[in-house]
């Protein structure tokens, strides 16, 4: 299992109804971006769909207990600023 990026389809428009089938950007919004897409790729084309499986997951907002940009964000919902992510 490999943990991707969403921003793998990203390009700078939004998205609507996109699914797993959006291609991948051409025009990376970075080199970290460009990364994750070159590791994506590798990670599902080692899928032989017997015996050696393989998934990227595209998750979106990760955050865990030392991230200060999350917490922060909390902190300030807590004062009433409202938030939309995803």
């Amino acid at each position: 299992m490999l943990t991707s990026s969403c921003s793998v389809v990203y390009e700078g428009k939004d998205l609507e109804n996109s699914d797993e089938t959006a291609p991948y950007a051409k025009n990376p919004i970075d080199v970290y971006v460009e990364t994750k897409v070159l590791q994506e790729q590798e990670v599902l084309k080692a899928n032989d769909g017997k015996t050696f499986l393989t998934v990227a997951l595209r998750p979106h907002g990760i955050f865990g207990a030392k991230d200060q940009v999350c917490r922060e964000m909390l902190l300030q919902a807590k004062k009433g600023l409202k938030f939309y992510i995803g």
